[in-house]
């Protein structure tokens, strides 16, 4: 079995293998396709970019597709879609399924404590407050 991904761009219709416009990479759409005994399918999961990963030996395709609101996995199964988040993350993104089904990937999920950076910024922004209020405090005595 052959999988790989093809780039198809909107404007001019033509497709264009792993070629990438640095100035308008939202005008291009990622469309992937399975080749299978001479026939080739579309896997694409609607208006999304489309990213197959693997397939396995009883014809199960794991991918990931990225929307508007991030980076999904999916499940591609005699026809059928299957999205899937893991719990908790931001992005699920899926590289492999074995014969028995067993899906791996990894996730990205977002830390509940602030950047360092962001620490500075309200230090600073709570420390102009004060001054500001102690200048104001000074002028009404």
């Amino acid at each position: 079995m052959f999988l790989t991904v093809l780039i198809q761009t909107h404007r001019s219709h033509h497709v264009t293998p792993g070629h990438f416009d640095a100035i308008d990479v939202w005008s291009y759409t990622l469309d992937g396709f399975v080749y299978r005994g001479g026939t080739l399918s579309a896997i694409k999961v609607a208006g999304a970019n489309t990213y197959p990963r693997d397939i396995n030996n009883v014809g199960q395709i794991v991918g990931t597709f990225e929307d508007r609101n991030g980076r999904h996995g999916f499940l591609y199964e005699s026809g059928t879609f299957t999205r899937f988040d893991v719990p908790g993350s931001v992005e699920t993104e899926v590289y492999g399924v074995n014969d028995p089904g067993v899906i791996v990937g990894v996730s990205v999920s977002i830390p509940a404590i602030p950047e360092p950076g962001l620490l500075v910024f309200v230090c600073l922004g709570l420390f102009g407050i004060g001054l500001a209020w102690k200048r104001k405090s000074s002028r009404i005595r």
